[in-house]
């Protein structure tokens, strides 16, 4: 059987050796595969586009497909050997100078490609490059199928729709997905970043993805939790108000938009389950004219600090004066006092009252007492004594399968007081999922992912100023370690990822990059090197993934348009 009539698609060159010859390596640096492309595909030939070299058994027929990626194109010069590169440039140019309106003629060149080998497919299994084909062997575009196997992509609809793979062979969009599978860790339990600079589309690339994770009423996606099968709920911390907006319905869909959204299991329009919860801080109000969702306005109670005193070490803490706080003061307070008079007002007034009770040495030496007084002041604003029920009042509304939960923050204009309210929710939720004894049964039932925009104001350990900040992050360390096994995700959003603390960075298996120009912010992200070079001339919503333990990495390009509200 011939070449031919095993494979319909048009030859678009031929396998050369050049000076370099032909060789693949263990380290895909060693590979030096040249192609010889033909004149009738140059003109149509691109930089990351996918192709195949087919192998054939000893009775000519097709047994595995070579998947490569162009990563370099070149002219070389065609004229006779015995005139030298340097002085028939020269001849050449002053050809064309003599006849200013002649036409090059790219014939008298030889268009090679530098190809990179990604994969070997064997029927709809892959495996890594571990043969080398002969020289003069026909190279094809990759067809779907070759590049859905090569590159380890979802083929299951099911899956977290992200956009279109970059390269997609001509007429065809073949759908990048996150990999969701139940039998194994989900993916996004294993931590998302989104990084992009100031217009690259992060944002509303966040949207559309985390509108997929949420699922519908009818078909929502379910995590396998304590024997059951539950929605995933998600929390997005919002500094700029923008997600809220993820009530609404998106704008300027076509009918084909919707026809091709419908058949490939790409949810659009509003997600119906998106509430507000808007922290209560003593000098502002939150108001919104940028969504019409529901929003329940709570307070922080003081009695989360029983269980958690270093909410109140703002200043930071000696071992006597944290020992002094933690196994006399709290603990006093809280045993002495009612549970509705629990506040942190109260709190301040039993210092006062109660000074002379700790003059002895062996409990609290005076110096260490009004050294404690003086660090516990400064939190009226964040422990206001509203008339919003505390969060711990509303758990039950705050976590709900199915539902998205956004704490924005654009309202406070104290930054502290923002971190605060931060570290309060995240302590809240993170200490219930992550321990075997938990106050709130409620959180440790839900599969939950916890989504932050502007990531690196919260988690770089450069720009603390508290105490808290720090735990916050430490926190957030141990759930990047260990919160798969809770079914608890973090999504981080940000435009600095290199401010984002390196501990935290490295647990992180998918990053989502768009547009990045700053060196720093690119190394600190350890792509592969094919991917380095072309974040910085990513166009807007157009993305590199690297998700080593799910799928190749990809560039990827995403909707040209929000699935729901964006913009205001």
């Amino acid at each position: 059987m011939d070449l031919e009539s095993q494979l319909d698609d048009t030859i678009v060159g031929l396998l050369t050796s050049t000076d370099s010859g032909l060789s693949i390596g263990q380290d895909p640096k060693d590979a030096s595969l040249y192609g010889l492309i033909a004149l009738a595909e140059r003109e149509s030939f691109r930089l990351g586009e996918y192709f195949r070299i087919p192998f054939f058994d000893s009775e000519g027929n097709l047994d595995e497909n070579l998947l490569c990626e162009a990563i370099e194109l070149s002219y070389h010069n065609e004229f006779p050997h015995e005139f030298g590169t340097y002085d028939t440039s020269n001849l050449l140019a002053e050809e064309l100078i003599n006849q200013s309106n002649k036409i090059i003629q790219d014939i008298d060149y030889n268009f090679i490609a530098k190809l990179l080998p990604l994969s070997i497919i064997h029927k709809n299994n892959r495996k890594s490059p571990n043969r080398l084909p002969r020289p003069a062997s026909r190279i094809y575009r990759a067809d779907e199928k070759t590049i859905t196997i090569g590159l380890k992509l979802s083929q299951k609809l099911e899956d977290i729709f992200v956009g279109h793979i970059s390269n997609s062979p001509p007429g065809r969009k073949i759908p990048y997905r996150f990999k969701d599978r139940v039998a194994d860790v989900p993916l996004i339990f294993t931590h998302v970043l989104v990084a992009g600079g100031t217009g690259s589309g992060k944002t509303q690339a966040t949207k559309n993805i985390l509108r997929q994770c949420l699922g519908d009423s009818k078909n929502g996606r379910t995590y396998k939790i304590n024997e059951s099968f539950k929605k995933l709920a998600i929390v997005q911390f919002d500094p700029q108000d923008e997600y809220a907006q993820m009530y609404h319905d998106g704008g300027d869909l076509t009918e084909d938009d919707k026809t091709y959204y419908e058949d490939n299991q790409i949810l659009f329009n509003k997600h119906d389950k998106t509430i507000v919860f808007a922290p209560s801080i003593k000098g502002t109000k939150y108001e919104s004219k940028y969504h019409e969702a529901e929003t329940i306005t709570f307070s922080i109670p003081f009695s989360l600090v029983e269980t958690n005193p270093w909410l109140i070490s703002r200043s930071g803490l000696t071992d006597p004066q944290k020992a002094g706080l933690d196994n006399h003061l709290l603990p006093d307070f809280f045993n002495q006092t009612k549970e509705d008079e629990c506040t942190y007002s109260n709190f301040l007034e039993f210092l006062d009252q109660n000074k002379t009770n700790y003059t002895d040495p062996k409990d609290i030496p005076l110096a260490t007492f009004d050294a404690i007084k003086r660090k516990v002041v400064g939190f009226s604003n964040v422990f206001f004594d509203s008339n919003s029920p505390p969060i711990t009042d509303l758990i039950e509304k705050f976590i709900v399968p199915g539902q998205l939960s956004i704490v924005p923050t654009s309202h406070i204009n104290n930054h502290r007081d923002a971190a605060f309210v931060v570290l309060a929710l995240s302590s809240l939720l993170v200490d219930n999922k992550m321990t075997e004894s938990p106050d709130y049964e409620h959180i440790k039932n839900i599969p939950l992912l916890i989504s932050m925009d502007e990531a690196h104001n919260f988690l770089s350990r450069g720009n603390t100023e508290t105490q808290q900040e720090d735990l916050l992050i430490d926190k957030f360390i141990n759930v990047a370690k260990q919160g798969r096994k809770e079914l608890l995700g973090l999504f981080l959003v940000t435009q600095d990822p290199h401010d984002i603390d390196a501990d935290i960075l490295s647990q992180i298996k998918t990053k989502v990059i768009l547009n990045l120009s700053e060196e720093s912010a690119i190394r600190c992200l350890n792509l592969p090197a094919r991917l380095k070079w072309k974040v910085p001339n990513l166009t807007r919503g157009n993305m590199v993934i690297h998700s080593p333990d799910y799928c190749d990495p990809t560039e990827v390009t995403g909707l040209s348009r929000c699935l729901v509200r964006h913009g205001r």
